[in-house]
């Protein structure tokens, strides 16, 4: 299981390096402009709030189109990378406001009782060997919180928002395996590839010139594109992973989709109060398909599902979720018959 996510966190970046290069070369650019000139006239606030501000949502930008293209078979992004802020960007932003709230209380109240205990016992050397390492571990405490309710972050950004809650819930029986693939395993890389990479950066400034600190921003890129790989491939093993219960995956104001496509025949309008979902209905597959030999799965991921015949090869079935429509394609075989088409 850890094996997994870790090969899968580089080699799912390596796999799809060009989508990721062409969607986030642009807001890269950008984010190495405003570095620079908030470098020049730093402690100018009328410069350096605005820039943060805009700074802040290309990141924001950056960690969506990476989820996509990582996590959908088909992302629907520009190839260019994301310049409109849609409803998924403000949920995004609003996520990040809920989870830094939420971490902000704890964070407090440490932060009164360390800074109440340094100034107690600051003479004491032994004592502030002991405030230190309460405070590593205070502080690995607030990580290990941020990680069980990070599952919102590419839920969002995948169109299938899921809440704080949820994520909490989610994360119950994986807390050491989030811990490790989100934090532990992002941190160590992060600190080797700035090291080795930092090390050339700086080189480059002390022969050329300073204002190739410009370059942080790529390798700050970079390394945040890898973060959220590991996040994404968490995300994708913890949620196929799911036991089955009767709560919906996501939140219940999510928008449905009710349009079924089956081998591209006419559009079946789905009723309002259906309760279908990409899970459901692959539930539902696996039931009729696995008596007749389909046990060979090929593809299975959030949004798309495939397999076939353990003994034939060219025979198959697939089920794809796009943002407006369930499509399912069969091959060799019958077509399915599922429960929500004897409701309509």
């Amino acid at each position: 299981m850890y094996k997994e996510i870790l090969k899968n966190t580089f080699s799912s970046v390596f796999d799809k390096k060009e989508f990721l290069f062409k969607a986030l070369l642009i807001p890269t650019l950008f984010l190495m402009i405003f570095d620079y000139f908030m470098a020049l006239d730093f402690n100018n606030l009328y410069v350096t709030i605005p820039l943060f501000i805009l700074m802040m949502l290309i990141n924001i930008t950056i960690s969506i189109s990476t989820h996509r293209i990582l996590l959908l078979e088909k992302s629907n992004i520009p190839t260019w990378g994301l310049f409109k802020l849609s409803s998924r960007e403000y949920k995004f932003l609003a996520s990040s406001g809920k989870l830094g709230l939420i971490l902000f209380v704890p964070l407090l109240i440490g932060g009164v009782i360390f800074a109440g205990m340094g100034i107690m016992f600051k003479s004491e050397e032994n004592m502030n060997l002991l405030i230190f390492v309460s405070l590593f571990v205070f502080f690995m405490y607030i990580l290990y919180l941020a990680t069980r309710f990070s599952m919102v972050f590419p839920s969002i950004a995948v169109d299938k928002a899921i809440t704080l809650r949820q994520s909490w819930s989610y994360t119950k029986n994986y807390k050491l395996l989030c811990f490790i693939t989100i934090i532990i395993f992002p941190l160590l890389f992060g600190a080797l590839f700035t090291v080795v990479y930092g090390a050339a950066i700086r080189f480059l400034m002390a022969i050329l010139t300073e204002e190739l600190a410009v370059l942080y921003s790529i390798l700050n890129v970079v390394i945040n594109v890898f973060i959220i790989s590991a996040l994404s491939n968490t995300y994708e093993h913890i949620m196929d992973n799911l036991p089955q219960t009767d709560e919906p995956l996501y939140e219940k104001n999510q928008d449905k989709i009710y349009n079924l496509s089956i081998n591209d025949y006419d559009l079946i309008k789905l009723d309002s109060d259906h309760e279908v979902t990409f899970q459901s209905l692959k539930s539902e597959l696996i039931s009729q398909y696995e008596e007749l030999g389909y046990v060979n799965t090929v593809i299975d991921k959030i949004d798309s599902w495939v397999v076939k015949q353990e003994d034939d090869g060219d025979s198959y079935v697939a089920l794809r979720e796009t943002a407006d429509m369930y499509q399912i394609q069969t091959f060799n075989v019958d077509e399915p018959v599922l429960e929500i088409l004897s409701r309509n």
